[in-house]
């Protein structure tokens, strides 16, 4: 299908610290029909879903500005430049947010958040064992609430909406499909 696409023109309409806002212009080869796409261009990802010896996930609590509310999440952030991999940035975010580590990092995939409009991955890793390695180190207009859930109450959370980050969904998703679950 991407052949039947010729991008016309790229211009970069906003940049700032975690973003560019770009306009495309495609020819729809099919009709010869010429259309603009806003695509957001940021920062790859990386999740992280930390299970403890005792099977708990380590799950976090912090305001998001977006919906202005605070949102129960899995660590997480952008790949950095110094970062060579994702698993270095996975480790990095892990330590960083909670505290804890793992010798047991497991790629589960990586997946594409929103492709209709953002040119980003997110790579989610699992973190098993894990265990207290130091204290966080947040930045400093961060506030992150730690709290340790049985890995079997989960999908409960999720149901009742009590989890409703869609990466973070997606993340949980892709555990039970490694857990040898079937959807």
């Amino acid at each position: 299908m991407k052949d039947k696409w010729t991008l016309l023109t790229s211009h970069v309409k906003f940049t700032d610290r975690i973003l560019k806002i770009r306009h495309d212009k495609y020819l729809f080869k099919k009709n010869n029909s010429e259309k603009d796409y806003t695509v957001i261009d940021t920062y790859d990802w990386v999740n992280i879903l930390p299970v403890t010896e005792d099977n708990r996930v380590i799950l976090i609590k912090q305001y998001r500005h977006g919906t202005r509310e605070d949102v129960i999440e899995i660590p997480g952030g952008v790949i950095e430049g110094k970062d060579i991999s994702p698993e270095v940035a996975a480790r990095r975010e892990l330590l960083e947010e909670t505290g804890y580590s793992s010798r047991d990092f497991i790629n589960l995939g990586t997946i594409i958040p929103n492709p209709a409009i953002q040119s980003n991955k997110c790579y989610i890793y699992l973190a098993k064992n894990a265990f207290k390695a130091g204290n966080q180190s947040l930045d400093p207009q961060e506030e992150i609430d730690l709290f340790f859930v049985p890995k079997k109450e989960i999908a409960s959370m999720i149901l009742s909406g009590k989890i409703k980050h869609s990466l973070v969904i997606d993340a949980f998703c892709l555990l039970m499909l490694y857990d040898g679950k079937e959807i």
